[in-house]
């Protein structure tokens, strides 16, 4: 894992906007701020850096590219779930 790379998946609007929709599907309120707060939580998932990485290296750093496709929903699901968990027992 890259902390540069983990840097640029804080920082990915778009992955933000998936991770947004997705915590308010589950019903956590003001999802955007939650989003926002656990962001760097989200940016260090195992796995995530790896899958960011590989895939903009396929696309030989396109910079219309997004890499963070390769984050999948399932991905974006399992992440938001188990920071979610890890709120409600700290809380």
């Amino acid at each position: 894992m890259s902390y540069l790379t983990c840097y640029y998946l804080s920082e990915a609007a778009r992955l933000r906007a998936r991770l947004t929709a997705c915590a308010a599907s589950v019903g956590i309120p003001d999802p955007e701020s939650w989003v926002y707060v656990h962001r760097w939580k989200f940016a260090a998932m195992p796995g995530w850096a790896e899958k960011y990485d590989q895939d903009w290296a396929a696309h030989d750093g396109d910079p219309d590219y997004d890499p963070t496709v390769a984050i999948s929903d399932d991905d974006i699901l399992a992440a938001v779930t188990q920071v979610r968990g890890s709120d409600e027992s700290a809380g």
